[in-house]
């Protein structure tokens, strides 16, 4: 059992997310890790499995595990809901208790080697991107990140958080390498980050740059970690399909992780 501070992020353009953080975890992680995490006051019998962004990795000789969750509120009689619910009774910053086992898995598997590495992800499915993108940077790999979300304030909080601050220098020497947009509905009203763009990516397109960015420096093998509701999984591995048709061009390996939002 852990202590956990939640916080609700409203639905802005699309769904709600139950963001939580967890400190003092006795736990070792790594990056791109995921945990089964249940919670008494959802009234779920079972727990779920979830992407835990590492802040700290931790350890009993270290510092303490810090990570963070990010839950997708799917309405109607569903664990997120009750637990949206009951988050909302609470004073602000009032902690509630979690369960937790793990962690699992986690990492790029075969794409670990790559030195290159494109992360095209959807909605709560940047939480990979999310824990894993510090961490490769310090790697010193050549990371991009294309994300597209509906939630206004979802993008608020990551992009700020992980895309702006954990990897501020790397971003600032290749802002090209960053790509998020809004595609919720309506942006009026909404301040993002001046790098925060409207409508959805050009995934086909920033793969063919990235692509020829690593053919100048002799790389011919590129990953992309896609993560995602289907239709983006699908776009994704044929925009990649039809680069690897031209048998002159490099080659883009997809490792890929689908789920409905």
């Amino acid at each position: 059992m852990v202590i956990g501070t939640p916080r609700l992020l409203p639905a802005d353009g699309g769904p709600a997310h139950i963001c939580v953080k967890l400190r003092k975890l006795r736990a070792t992680l790594f990056p791109g890790a995921w945990m089964s995490v249940g919670c008494r006051e959802a009234f779920s019998p079972l727990s779920h499995p979830f992407t835990a962004i590492v802040r700290k990795c931790g350890g009993l000789d270290r510092e303490y595990a810090e990570v963070e969750f990010i839950f997708k509120v799917n309405e109607g009689r569903t664990w997120t809901q009750r637990l949206s619910n009951a988050i909302a009774k609470l004073s602000p910053k009032q902690p509630m208790k979690f369960f937790m086992t793990g962690p699992y898995g986690g990492g790029l598997g075969s794409l670990d080697p790559m030195k290159v590495i494109i992360f095209v992800v959807g909605g709560v499915g940047v939480t990979p991107a999310a824990s894993l993108a510090p961490y490769l940077v310090k790697r010193g790999k050549d990371v991009y990140v294309i994300w597209s979300c509906r939630s206004a304030s979802l993008i608020q909080h990551v992009a700020v958080e992980y895309f702006s601050n954990a990897c501020h220098s790397y971003f600032d020497r290749q802002p090209d390498h960053r790509h998020i947009h809004y595609s919720g509905k309506g942006s009026e009203g909404h301040v993002f980050p001046p790098f925060v763009k409207t409508g959805r990516p050009d995934v086909a397109g920033v793969l063919q740059k990235a692509a020829k960015s690593a053919m100048s420096q002799d790389i011919f093998d590129l990953g992309v970690f896609v993560c995602g509701p289907n239709a983006l999984v699908e776009s994704t591995l044929m925009a990649a399909d039809e680069f690897n048709a031209d048998k002159t061009n490099a080659h883009i390996h997809v490792h890929a992780e689908s789920f409905q939002m």
